[in-house]
């Protein structure tokens, strides 16, 4: 009979993110196939699974230090932060959304402990497509509109208007983000400009300055084929967008598509800069946890499986 792995499940520490890399539904898979799972106490909480769901799925409720020091198979959301760093071990496995080209601190620190690191956001079909990111990116560009809806409030920026009334621009259109944006606003935006490589108006520095400058809200999901986000705003662009206006940058985890792009949390999701607010909060489907862990699960779940079976699925 096949060895049992042990795949461990840890609550995630990046702030306000409630999704969990296991629901109870994906443990009794595992547990069918004579895996042994870990669960850290109240992994599941905020995406409305609670211990005993786990326990009743076969899974076992422990401490975070009993399971990194026991788990061959670490699978999580978000990458692992500094604080969980003193686990790492040579030979680990850990699968999660890494963005390494956005994170080169973590990438080191995984290659110097040996980490077996599986980026979510790499693992693809034969015909190209990124299943998981895919099914992420698709919920990021719903909350990135609720977002550009809540921030073109007078009690946030100034703008102080209805979406109906409002200007957008989004830069990488033709992308899962891009793509969901678009749908949701096309109906209920005075105006939508759509830039993409792929498309009839490319995202040259001339057609981004024309559409952002005319703008209230600015929706930056282009990324590289490769791997991290192409910088194709400045700052000086930025400075000419309208007083109050938003720009998302849902590109953030790869690294922004702003010059004035930083990363934010849910905990402090906005700030100013040049006057424009920027919300660049670098796990969007973790503040909708509920609706985005059973949608994780569906899509990553295969690949655990063939992970834990020992299968190369990069």
């Amino acid at each position: 009979m096949e060895s049992s792995m042990i795949i461990g499940v840890p609550k995630e520490l990046k702030a306000f993110e409630g999704r969990a890399g296991l629901d109870p539904l994906g443990v009794l898979a595992l547990i069918r196939e004579n895996r042994i799972v870990l669960v850290e106490n109240s992994a599941g909480a905020l995406a409305g699974f609670s211990d005993e769901e786990y326990i009743k799925a076969g899974a076992n409720i422990c401490s975070r230090k009993k399971l990194w020091e026991s788990a061959e198979l670490i699978v999580k959301v978000k990458e692992p932060l500094p604080e969980e760093y003193p686990f790492f071990r040579n030979g680990l496995t850990i699968m999660a959304f890494f963005h390494f080209s956005a994170n080169s601190e973590l990438k080191e620190k995984c290659a110097s402990a040996g980490i077996n690191a599986i980026p979510y956001e790499e693992i693809q079909t034969s015909n190209g497509e990124k299943p998981i990111l895919k099914a992420m990116s698709v919920i990021a560009g719903e909350v990135a509109v609720d977002m550009a809806v809540q921030y073109l409030r007078t009690e946030y920026g100034r703008r102080g208007i209805l979406m109906s009334d409002a200007v957008v621009t989004i830069i990488g259109a033709l992308g899962n983000v891009g793509s969901r944006a678009h749908s949701l606003l096309k109906n209920r935006a005075k105006r939508i400009y759509i830039l993409d490589n792929r498309g009839a108006r490319p995202a040259t520095p001339e057609n981004i300055v024309e559409a952002i400058s005319k703008s209230d809200i600015v929706i930056g999901a282009a990324v590289n084929k490769a791997g991290g986000a192409p910088h194709l705003i400045t700052r000086d662009m930025v400075k000419r967008m309208r007083p109050g206006s938003v720009l998302i940058d849902v590109a953030i985890d790869e690294g922004g598509i702003s010059e004035t792009s930083r990363p934010t949390t849910y905990a402090n999701p906005y700030y100013f800069d040049e006057g424009v607010i920027h919300v660049c909060v670098a796990n969007l489907p973790g503040g909708v946890p509920r609706s985005a862990t059973p949608r994780l699960v569906n899509e990553s779940l295969p690949y655990i499986m063939g992970v834990a079976s020992g299968i190369n699925i990069l």
